[in-house]
């Protein structure tokens, strides 16, 4: 380093520490403190966090003004009451904060473990579990709710039972002597990400949207209702998978249950779903409705294997492009006007009974191919007409 690099290394650096010790110099508070007593700044625990406790002392709990709530603890029934904590408010958020709410306990029992009266619309309740109640584990008659993760399990009747506009999220129900997810006439809801086993009525008999929901071994049908069920799955049900009596199911499971996969009344779109291993038909349609591009197979095995894969009992209903196999008959329609078109039946006992005066595209055997490697090969399927139906 020559001297003049020397000097400007070490100008910049007394310039520097200059410029920090005014810096201090200058934003540095005042030493002295202010006049009086000094008084606190910092914000109270309810300004922090605007919320209310709830716990076992309290109990029976009733909540009659808006606001958020939330469980310091398990809460238990410490007599005969008809609910644990009931809701008399409108806009209340009840967390139950991971605990669990019994509604049976040594020293007492609970109608219900929450009791959400009608005056109470909007209200949330969440995280946490209701148990053992003497009657639904969530009893709500208030309008626009939610729930989310709750786990309802073995209450005496329903384990949520739920009025209009409700939306229910990724909650279980397991082992209720009622339903496990129960709606009040049916009003519209939304539930997601559900799952229902082991309850003596229908896992699911609700209305409106139900989406990406598990209905397992119940005592009755996997699913009840109306609206639009999608991406759902409802095995080993003491009843029919779902059974829906208006409105739309697809990519749903509805296999192994007892009195069939999946039945539908008036109206109903039944489209790209499996129906197998049920002890009555895969599908039924009643009234003007489709079933679209769904794959059954090996239906009504328990009762004489003389069930068919879909049976069609009445009238102006399209059957298009399914899939049935290895059951008594493929495709059975009973009922008149209905069109029946770009279906393939195989390996059933009889592929087709279909009474006088229906619309049927072309039935054709579907004719075997040679062998094929390479290219090119294949003998066709038999028929050009786009309509016809295939027996393979």
């Amino acid at each position: 380093m020559n001297a003049q690099t020397a000097r400007t290394v070490g100008f910049a650096t007394i310039a520097t520490a200059v410029l920090i010790s005014m810096a201090g110099f200058v934003f540095a508070g005042p030493l002295t403190p202010p006049v009086g007593p000094v008084a606190p700044t910092n914000k109270t625990l309810q300004e922090v966090e605007p919320r209310t406790p709830l716990s076992q002392s309290q109990v029976p709990i009733t909540v009659s003004q808006p606001g958020s709530y939330y469980l310091t603890g398990n809460l238990f029934a410490p007599s005969l009451v008809t609910a644990i904590i009931t809701v008399n408010a409108p806009g209340v958020t009840l967390d139950l904060n991971g605990f669990q709410i019994d509604g049976v306990s040594e020293v007492g029992e609970a109608t219900h473990a929450i009791k959400i009266n009608a005056v109470a619309a909007r209200c949330k309740v969440l995280r946490g579990s209701v148990i053992e109640a003497t009657g639904n584990g969530i009893d709500c008659d208030a309008p626009d709710s939610s729930f989310t993760e709750i786990h309802a399990a073995r209450c005496r009747l329903d384990g949520i039972s739920i009025a209009g506009g409700a939306i229910v999220e990724r909650c279980v129900f397991t082992g209720n002597g009622g339903d496990g997810l129960d709606s009040v006439g049916f009003e519209r809801s939304v539930i997601r990400g559900c799952i229902a086993t082991g309850n003596a009525g229908s896992g699911f008999e609700v209305s409106g949207v139900i989406e990406g929901c598990v209905s397992q071994a119940n005592g009755g049908n996997g699913f009840t209702g109306g609206g639009t069920i999608t991406r759902c799955q409802a095995t080993q049900n003491n009843g029919y998978g779902i059974n829906i009596s208006s409105g739309i199911v697809s990519e749903s499971d509805a296999s192994g249950n007892t009195d069939g996969g999946i039945r539908a009344g008036s109206n109903v779109v039944v489209s790209r779903c499996v129906a197998q291993l049920n002890s009555g038909p895969g599908i039924t349609l009643t009234w003007r409705g489709v079933a679209l591009d769904n794959n059954c197979s090996q239906n009504g095995g328990t009762f004489g294997n003389t069930q068919p894969n879909i049976l069609v009992l009445n009238n102006d209903n399209r059957i298009d492009g399914n899939t049935c196999t290895n059951a008594n008959r493929g495709i059975d329609v009973v009922g008149t006007g209905n069109i029946i078109v770009r279906n393939t039946c195989s390996g059933n006992a009889t592929n087709w009974v279909i009474v006088a005066n229906n619309r049927v595209g072309p039935i054709v055997v579907a004719p075997n191919s040679v062998a094929i490697s390479g290219d090119t090969g294949g003998a066709g399927i038999g028929s050009t007409n786009p309509w016809s139906n295939f027996t393979f």
